[in-house]
Protein backbone atom coordinates (compact mmCIF):
# COMPACT_ATOMS: atom_id res chain seq x y z
CA UNK A 1 0.00 0.00 0.00
CA UNK A 2 1.41 3.58 -0.69
CA UNK A 3 0.57 6.24 1.18
CA UNK A 4 -0.65 9.73 0.23
CA UNK A 5 2.66 11.64 0.97
CA UNK A 6 4.75 8.70 -1.25
CA UNK A 7 1.99 9.22 -3.89
CA UNK A 8 2.99 12.87 -3.62
CA UNK A 9 6.80 11.84 -3.39
CA UNK A 10 6.11 9.75 -6.65
CA UNK A 11 4.80 12.36 -8.60
CA UNK A 12 7.51 15.29 -7.67
CA UNK A 13 10.02 12.57 -8.72
CA UNK A 14 8.86 12.02 -11.73
CA UNK A 15 7.88 15.98 -12.83
CA UNK A 16 11.43 17.43 -11.34
CA UNK A 17 13.27 16.16 -13.71
CA UNK A 18 10.90 16.63 -17.18
CA UNK A 19 10.90 18.63 -19.91
CA UNK A 20 7.89 20.79 -17.47
CA UNK A 21 9.92 21.57 -15.52
CA UNK A 22 13.72 21.90 -17.57
CA UNK A 23 12.64 22.62 -21.21
CA UNK A 24 12.68 25.98 -22.77
CA UNK A 25 8.91 26.70 -21.69
CA UNK A 26 9.57 25.83 -17.30
CA UNK A 27 7.94 28.12 -15.14
CA UNK A 28 10.15 30.35 -13.70
CA UNK A 29 9.41 29.71 -10.29
CA UNK A 30 10.12 25.81 -8.45
CA UNK A 31 8.33 22.96 -7.99
CA UNK A 32 7.40 22.19 -4.46
CA UNK A 33 5.30 19.27 -2.20
CA UNK A 34 1.62 20.78 -0.68
CA UNK A 35 2.44 24.36 -0.37
CA UNK A 36 3.76 26.88 -2.19
CA UNK A 37 6.45 29.63 -0.91
CA UNK A 38 4.24 32.26 1.02
CA UNK A 39 3.84 36.01 -1.39
CA UNK A 40 6.16 34.00 -4.74
CA UNK A 41 5.47 36.16 -7.38
CA UNK A 42 7.43 33.16 -9.53
CA UNK A 43 5.59 30.79 -11.75
CA UNK A 44 5.41 28.03 -9.64
CA UNK A 45 3.81 24.12 -9.76
CA UNK A 46 2.57 22.38 -6.29
CA UNK A 47 1.70 18.85 -5.51
CA UNK A 48 -0.68 18.02 -3.03
CA UNK A 49 -3.49 14.81 -2.33
CA UNK A 50 -6.76 13.93 -1.30
CA UNK A 51 -7.52 10.57 0.64
CA UNK A 52 -6.38 7.22 -0.99
CA UNK A 53 -8.41 4.26 -0.15
CA UNK A 54 -6.55 1.09 0.80
CA UNK A 55 -8.52 -1.52 -1.51
CA UNK A 56 -6.58 -3.91 -3.35
CA UNK A 57 -6.61 -1.78 -6.54
CA UNK A 58 -5.61 1.70 -4.80
CA UNK A 59 -6.92 4.39 -5.65
CA UNK A 60 -6.37 8.21 -5.39
CA UNK A 61 -6.47 11.84 -6.41
CA UNK A 62 -3.38 13.98 -6.81
CA UNK A 63 -3.52 17.76 -6.90
CA UNK A 64 -0.82 19.03 -9.45
CA UNK A 65 -1.00 23.08 -9.27
CA UNK A 66 0.23 25.47 -11.79
CA UNK A 67 0.71 28.79 -10.29
CA UNK A 68 1.19 32.09 -12.91
CA UNK A 69 1.00 35.38 -11.62
CA UNK A 70 -1.70 38.15 -13.25
CA UNK A 71 -1.00 40.16 -16.02
CA UNK A 72 -0.67 43.66 -16.46
CA UNK A 73 0.31 46.48 -13.87
CA UNK A 74 -2.33 48.75 -11.50
CA UNK A 75 -5.17 46.40 -12.25
CA UNK A 76 -3.55 42.87 -12.09
CA UNK A 77 -6.94 41.21 -11.44
CA UNK A 78 -6.26 39.15 -14.71
CA UNK A 79 -4.88 35.54 -15.34
CA UNK A 80 -2.44 35.17 -17.81
CA UNK A 81 -4.34 32.71 -19.46
CA UNK A 82 -1.84 32.29 -22.65
CA UNK A 83 1.20 31.23 -20.36
CA UNK A 84 -1.28 29.16 -18.14
CA UNK A 85 -2.40 27.45 -21.10
CA UNK A 86 1.15 26.69 -22.24
CA UNK A 87 2.32 25.39 -18.67
CA UNK A 88 -1.03 23.13 -18.68
CA UNK A 89 -0.90 21.80 -22.22
CA UNK A 90 2.77 20.89 -21.46
CA UNK A 91 1.45 19.03 -17.56
CA UNK A 92 -1.81 17.14 -19.24
CA UNK A 93 0.92 15.71 -21.85
CA UNK A 94 3.15 14.94 -19.46
CA UNK A 95 0.82 13.27 -16.89
CA UNK A 96 -1.09 11.39 -19.66
CA UNK A 97 -1.56 7.63 -19.02
CA UNK A 98 1.92 7.26 -17.07
CA UNK A 99 2.87 3.39 -16.03
CA UNK A 100 5.58 2.97 -14.40
CA UNK A 101 8.13 0.50 -15.54
CA UNK A 102 8.91 -1.30 -12.49
CA UNK A 103 6.34 -1.40 -10.45
CA UNK A 104 2.43 -1.58 -9.84
CA UNK A 105 1.12 2.10 -9.86
CA UNK A 106 -0.03 4.78 -12.71
CA UNK A 107 -1.26 8.42 -12.78
CA UNK A 108 -3.16 9.75 -15.39
CA UNK A 109 -5.05 13.13 -16.14
CA UNK A 110 -8.64 13.05 -14.59
CA UNK A 111 -9.59 16.83 -15.42
CA UNK A 112 -8.07 20.60 -15.04
CA UNK A 113 -9.88 23.91 -14.00
CA UNK A 114 -8.25 27.27 -13.31
CA UNK A 115 -9.04 28.81 -9.93
CA UNK A 116 -8.19 32.30 -8.62
CA UNK A 117 -5.63 31.89 -5.71
CA UNK A 118 -5.36 35.45 -4.73
CA UNK A 119 -5.37 39.16 -5.79
CA UNK A 120 -2.05 38.41 -7.19
CA UNK A 121 -2.05 35.22 -9.16
CA UNK A 122 -4.34 32.64 -11.06
CA UNK A 123 -3.89 28.78 -10.62
CA UNK A 124 -4.88 25.88 -13.00
CA UNK A 125 -5.91 22.71 -10.75
CA UNK A 126 -4.68 19.72 -12.51
CA UNK A 127 -6.37 16.48 -10.70
CA UNK A 128 -4.31 13.34 -11.53
CA UNK A 129 -5.87 10.08 -10.36
CA UNK A 130 -3.14 7.80 -8.91
CA UNK A 131 -4.06 3.70 -9.16
CA UNK A 132 -2.02 1.15 -7.12
CA UNK A 133 -1.94 -2.39 -7.56
CA UNK A 134 -2.25 -4.23 -3.44
CA UNK A 135 -2.05 -7.99 -4.47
Amino acid sequence: MITSLEAVGILYNYVRTSELMTGPQKPSGSLYKFKRPFNSDKEDVVINSLPMNSEDLQEGVLNFNIHVPNIGTGDSSQPNTARLGVLTKAARELLNEVWHEKADYMFYVQQDMTYQDNDQSWYQNIRVGFRNVNI
